[in-house]
């Protein structure tokens, strides 16, 4: 096998890299056969080193659903902490403090001060003296990087346009059932677009400017950007580049509001083949679609153009998901049983 014309290495680890580095050669090597054979033994290697399942749950973009998925398999996750299989300190900070309290919205939503984030070995040492075996975080990465090689990470990656939208609609839809309409004539202009209220835009991107602005390029990073300004101290170049990087080290990244009809199938072959589950990824909240508000089109094309480093983060992820469905493919068709799941596990995750 003439490894070193193709990239794979005898010392090959199976990362994510390497595999969609193979991947994208799609089939036009004359040893694909034994390359893919190979990178297959190479990524169940490193599957069988790894303690759980880890998401980064990005707000309103399908993570809920994993965790569902997670909780139906019979994996074992933290209800103690939060319904979307949160850590402790890992659970949604969307708004500063003070915005929370004007607005009288609930105090779980704020920044705490005191909050650290998880390291990698934190934990490791958490699921070792807890047995579980998938776990998520919903803010920034624990330590500001992907913990390779030590959990199967998976990242749900939503049109950054629809995901602001739709959390717009959700803190909107928290004032209508907890708060009495106390904090709406902030929320909305009180003009119509058809039969939708329309969000006040200019007040929402300051009250709520963590999840406004970059939100995907704030939690892919550490604690530090996700609570920047919106120029993240001069240094969205940096900034941008780090969060591209992690994101590229996730094992399996899935996808939401590409516009492509083939997305739901995708994402069942990485849930079912690349994490092991034994069934797809199902919608967990059937409302995911944003039909009680609007936003104008000035400020949609507003949102769009403020959210530029976001829009480098989804194009990124449409290439990775592609490579993933691609190696997936390769590696059921030349690698023997990669796509078997063991019995009594949390999908290709099996309780040390």
């Amino acid at each position: 096998m003439k490894e070193e014309s193709i990239g794979v290495s005898s010392n090959c680890a199976g990362t994510p890299k390497e595999r969609r580095a193979l991947a994208s050669l799609g089939e036009n090597t004359t040893t694909v056969a034994t390359d893919w054979e190979f990178m297959t033994s190479c990524v169940r290697r490193r599957e069988l080193r790894m303690e759980a399942h880890f998401g980064l749950h990005i707000s309103k973009a399908g993570g809920t659903s994993l965790c569902d998925l997670f909780r139906s398999e019979k994996c074992s996750t933290s209800p103690s902490f939060s319904a979307n299989c949160h850590l402790a300190m890992t659970a949604p900070q969307w708004m500063r403090k003070k915005k929370v309290l004007e607005l009288n919205l609930p105090l779980w939503m704020a920044v705490s001060e005191n909050s650290q984030p998880n390291t990698c070995e934190s934990i490791a040492l958490e699921l070792e003296e807890t047995n579980l075996t998938a776990v998520m975080n919903e803010n920034w990465l624990p330590g500001g990087h992907v913990c390779e090689g030590k959990f199967m990470n998976t990242i749900s990656v939503r049109n950054p346009m629809a995901r602001i939208l739709s959390h717009y609609n959700h803190v909107y839809e928290l004032c209508l059932a907890t708060r009495k309409n106390s904090c709406i004539q902030f929320l909305v202009d009180g003009s119509l677009q058809g039969d939708k209220r329309v969000f006040n835009v200019s007040f929402l991107e300051n009250a709520l400017d963590i999840i406004s602005d970059n939100y995907y390029t704030r939690m892919l990073n550490n604690r530090t950007v996700y609570l920047s300004d919106s120029e993240f101290h001069g240094q969205r170049n940096s900034v941008l580049n780090k969060a591209l990087d992690n994101l590229q080290k996730f094992d399996w990244v899935l996808l939401h509001g590409s516009g492509n009809n083939q997305e739901n199938i995708d994402n069942d072959i990485i849930v079912m083949d690349g994490l092991g589950m034994s069934r797809g990824l199902g919608l967990s909240r059937s409302k995911n679609i944003n039909t009680t508000t609007a936003v104008s089109s000035a400020h949609e094309e507003y949102l769009r153009d403020k959210n530029d480093l976001d829009n480098y983060i989804w194009q990124e992820a449409q290439r990775l998901h592609s490579l993933d469905i691609e190696s997936i493919r390769l590696m059921k068709k030349y690698g023997g049983d990669f796509h078997k799941t063991p019995k009594k596990c949390c999908g290709k995750i099996c309780p040390k």
